[in-house]
């Protein structure tokens, strides 16, 4: 028997909840207002072709037909659903942001002399 809009919202706040931290944050990945968003996620509206879109292009990993119809689960089979979305860290004091930017760019040298190794491997070989 397929779920009702509020097992349907609840399933899907549920699991949102586990990858932002806010309504707001999840609204604005989305493209979603936030009270039409709040209004999904607290069952007051049912969620339509147009939001359900937006939500699976968000969030890849969410049936489609779950958000529709209720049918099957709410993530589709095989999906990760479990590492949070990772977002950017804070810094307090200038020192602390200096050394991280130090790192990401040290970071980007290797790889970039990474890159330039490989391309190098593949133009070799094509030449052949």
């Amino acid at each position: 028997m397929p779920a009702n809009k509020e097992t349907i919202a609840a399933t899907l706040k549920t699991y949102l909840s586990t990858r932002v931290h806010t309504q707001k944050e999840a609204a604005d990945l989305c493209g979603i207002s936030t009270p039409h968003f709040a209004n999904l996620l607290n069952a007051r509206e049912t969620i339509g072709f147009a939001a359900t879109r937006k939500i699976c292009d968000a969030f890849p990993e969410i049936n489609s037909d779950y958000l529709l119809k209720g049918e099957g689960s709410l993530l589709k089979v095989g999906a990760q659903s479990t590492t949070p979305i990772e977002r950017p860290k804070i810094y307090t004091d200038s020192a602390s942001a200096q050394e991280e930017i130090l790192k990401l760019r040290e970071e980007l040298a290797r790889k970039t002399r990474e890159a330039d190794r490989l391309l190098g491997i593949i133009e070799t070989l094509t030449k052949k």
